[in-house]
């Protein structure tokens, strides 16, 4: 039995999604089963909901580093990475959807705001305080998750990045009219997340955001479909990091996590001592 637009736009609107929400969406077209039209029933599925008053947005994360997997990174022409899947591959595509400029973090969005949601004044910080992250927080925007996609909440790297101080640099590259330029990406989030990627609703800060009602969840066709406030997921995991800097993180035994709890020095808050195993 295939799925359709209509059962995507019923569930979208049982999970309370309106007219004029702008959305950040994580998902997987395989986990309803067989839609009927793909990716694209999917897509107009959003739209129909939010309307042209609101904002539908996706990653379009590229790894356009120096040594990275991709060739320098092109607006138009470079593909995001294959894992973040054929639903923000086929929005990309879309007539009218508008891309932002970062070589590793690119969003793109499809709205009459699209243009004023995607700008920022660093063009290659990550999670800028003036960039899209900061207006789904500020702005009562929502996080939708299509699927088993929580492993991909990248909302949480953004509240890493507001909240604590372990995210690092690289070099990006980006394709110019002149060729080939480096610059200065910040705020990238390298490494491993231990606590939190593959484990997704049975991480600890899950458990926790849970505890306190942020999601909402429905069923359509094989698929869960799951909503939550962007703000209150920030403000929640504000709180969280003031007990738990390295929740996301594995605790011991990976060099990668070491390497961000080593230099992490909690913002907006006083850092937090070591345990006494992690102390040499």
């Amino acid at each position: 039995m295939f799925v359709t637009k209509d059962d995507i736009v019923s569930g979208l609107r049982e999970l309370g999604i309106k007219t004029g929400d702008e959305l950040m969406v994580h998902s997987s077209l395989k986990s309803f089963g067989r839609v009927e039209g793909g990716a694209d029933a999917v897509i107009d599925a959003l739209l129909e909901v939010v309307t042209e008053n609101g904002i539908v947005s996706m990653p379009a994360f590229s790894d356009c580093t120096d040594g990275g997997s991709a060739r320098a990174y092109d607006r138009v022409n470079t593909p995001p990475e294959s894992w973040i899947g054929i639903i923000p591959e086929t929005f990309r595509k879309r007539k009218g959807v508008l891309r932002s400029d970062h070589p590793t973090h690119s969003i793109t969005a499809s709205g009459l705001d699209a243009k004023a949601f995607l700008s920022q004044t660093d063009i290659y910080d990550c999670f800028a305080e003036d960039g899209p992250w900061n207006r789904l927080r500020e702005g009562g925007g929502k996080l939708l998750f299509i699927g088993k996609t929580m492993g991909s909440n990248t909302f949480l790297h953004a509240c890493e990045a507001w909240y604590n101080n372990y995210l690092e640099e690289t070099i990006g590259i980006v394709a110019t009219p002149e060729g080939e330029k480096f610059v200065r990406v910040t705020n990238y989030p390298s490494g491993c997340r231990g606590g939190w990627y593959k484990l997704y609703e049975d991480s600890e800060y899950f458990k926790i955001l849970r505890s306190r009602g942020i999601f909402s969840k429905v069923e359509v066709g094989a698929s869960t479909l799951m909503v939550c406030n962007a703000h209150d997921v920030a403000a929640t995991m504000k709180e969280i990091f003031k007990s738990d800097p390295h929740i996301l993180l594995h605790k011991s035994g990976c060099r990668d996590c070491a390497r961000m709890r080593g230099k992490n020095k909690p913002k907006h808050h006083s850092p937090l001592p070591l345990p006494h195993s992690e102390i040499l």
